[in-house]
């Protein structure tokens, strides 16, 4: 930060001297085909400048007229903010708090490899509804998992009810197996959204395809540069559309005068001529609903009080209270 009085040179200092001695640096760095292309900068007159990073010089002047636009916008840093935030952030699922792992088929293969390692594993999926086991066998698949936990060949004219898993590869979990074991679970992919696998200890393993939580079960889609964008459907917040404020009713100002009753025109904007009908409806519909509106609006109890503003939630002041006049 560069503070001081007016004229003394705040200006010349970050412009002219360190942003001036920072471009001409970073120029320098530039292979000599790329320099031909940009203007040359003039050395500034100081003797020299140590540790000085690229530095981006954005003028005081905003010549966008557009509500949206901001720092990171104008100076188009936004947009790598958006990308690095897609492809290097890290999910955390919020009805949890643990942090959200994808998994793919090699992250799978490498899970295994470093917590089973030396284990012989079965890598398996679930048979979907209606599956059959002349489809089965077709695909190549022979083997399954029994409730008993025994693994029995396939019979064609078997029902595919008796197995809990079809069995896609046995292997004997280590790196040099990885390769092997992306192929199995690239191919239980395939057919189901998750992999099972059963370790020597006869606990079975679950991993989702995608992003997913493992201890609630909560799936998330990849990140995706939109998805952190205000000026996007995918990224703006839902409640204020991107813009950062909201309008919402003051009720202070709807209600500037509480001693008064809602007869003696407590609901300041019913107070016109316009709108005294909107005051007779409420008042209608406090009667109906067992309120006196001869009462202070104050001496009101809570529930009162709320159901005079939103009424049963539709629009309209006679069935939707106050709030239900300014929908």
């Amino acid at each position: 930060m560069i503070t001081g009085l007016s004229g003394s040179g705040k200006s010349s200092l970050a412009v002219d001297t360190i942003h001036s001695e920072s471009l001409r640096k970073y120029i320098q760095c530039l292979s000599t085909y790329t320099r031909q292309f940009l203007d040359r900068v003039a050395r500034p007159d100081v003797d020299s400048i140590e540790n000085l990073p690229p530095s981006i010089s954005i003028e005081n002047r905003n010549r966008v007229k557009n509500n949206r636009s901001t720092l990171g916008t104008t100076t188009e840093i936004y947009d790598y903010l958006r990308l690095l935030f897609a492809r290097a952030g890290q999910t955390v699922c919020p009805s949890c708090g643990k942090t959200v792992t994808e998994h793919s088929p090699s992250s799978v293969a490498r899970s295994i490899a470093k917590s089973h390692e030396g284990e012989t594993v079965l890598i398996m999926f679930e048979p979907s509804e209606g599956e059959t086991a002349e489809r089965l066998l077709k695909k190549g698949f022979t083997r399954g998992l029994i409730h008993k936990g025994g693994v029995e060949k396939i019979q064609s004219d078997q029902g595919i009810g008796v197995f809990t898993h079809i069995v896609v590869d046995r292997v004997k979990a280590s790196k040099g197996q990885t390769s092997r074991m992306t192929e199995s679970a690239e191919t239980v992919f395939r057919e189901s959204t998750f992999v099972a696998v059963r370790t020597e200890s006869g606990q079975i393993l679950r991993f989702k395809k995608g992003l997913s939580c493992e201890k609630c079960g909560r799936t998330f889609p990849n990140p995706y540069p939109a998805m952190f964008s205000f000026n996007s459907p995918q990224g703006a917040c839902e409640n204020c559309n991107g813009f950062g404020n909201r309008l919402e009713i003051d009720t202070a100002l709807v209600i500037p005068d509480p001693s008064k009753s809602l007869r003696d025109g407590a609901v300041e904007p019913f107070n016109g001529k316009s709108f005294r009908f909107a005051n007779r409806k409420l008042i209608e519909l406090a009667e109906a609903n067992g309120i006196d509106p001869n009462v202070p609006f104050a001496k009101l109890s809570a529930k009162q009080k709320d159901f005079l503003f939103h009424g049963n939630g539709a629009t309209g002041v006679a069935t939707g209270g106050i709030m239900g006049f300014f929908n």
